[in-house]
């Protein structure tokens, strides 16, 4: 095999080819639930039509119908709230990183717990996107791979630059993993420190468990601190 052909993918296919999956992932999440949900709500109405005369079947048909509006609107708030959400722009990001790490407790069950020090002043919206989605990507981990029983996420500004860190207590990362050029979440929290100035570590903590640290500016190039 020649070494073209066993030179990985650039860094920038990677990154575009983990966008579209992640764009695929959702669009059908959004297809599967809410095409599903709404489907149903859509036969209740039919039946309800059919049976109006009825009011002990209307009366059952009704609730059904609420259940299902409310089930589809639960579902929209999460997948909405996966994209980005409300919170991150009307109170800021240590409120949402804090929402966050509750939301994240309430659907694992893991213990999470966070110290945020808020930032003196708000940062931009790239660089609190950048800090979320590095917390959101650390956090899934920890749910996918770590078998952790605990995370701390703190987040607190220092020399004018942001830091982040997400720690849990599992099994930790391996160095091939570290190595992997196919971890898209390592790759995806390294280039959106880098595109700002920053950068992020990833390792194995002592005694066991995975560190994920980010430091970044406070304030992109050209603005006035």
């Amino acid at each position: 095999m020649s070494s073209s052909e066993k030179r990985p993918p650039s860094l920038s296919a990677l990154l575009q080819q983990a966008r579209e999956e992640e764009r695929v992932a959702i669009g059908r999440e959004i297809h599967d639930e809410l095409g599903q949900l709404l489907a149903s709500v859509q036969l209740g109405v039919s039946m309800l039509a059919q049976e109006y005369s009825d009011h002990r079947h209307l009366t059952e048909k009704i609730t059904e119908m609420e259940n299902l509006i409310v089930s589809a609107m639960q579902a929209v708030e999460r997948i909405s709230a996966h994209l980005r959400p409300a919170i991150l722009d009307t109170a800021g990001l240590a409120e949402a990183i804090e929402w966050q790490a509750r939301e994240f407790r309430k659907r694992t069950g893991i213990d999470c717990r966070h110290n945020i020090s808020a930032p003196d002043k708000n940062p931009c919206t790239k660089i609190s996107t950048a800090l979320f989605r590095v917390c959101q990507e650390a956090l899934t981990n920890v749910m996918r791979h770590s078998g952790a029983t605990r995370v701390d996420i703190s987040l607190r500004e220092k020399n004018d630059r942001l830091v982040l860190i997400v720690k849990d207590n599992g099994r930790g990362i391996s160095e091939k993993n570290l190595r992997d050029y196919r971890s898209f979440g390592l790759i995806g929290m390294r280039e959106r420190a880098f595109m700002l100035g920053g950068r992020v570590r990833v390792f194995r903590s002592k005694p066991q468990g995975t560190t994920v640290v980010m430091r970044i500016p406070a304030h992109p190039p050209g603005e006035v601190a």
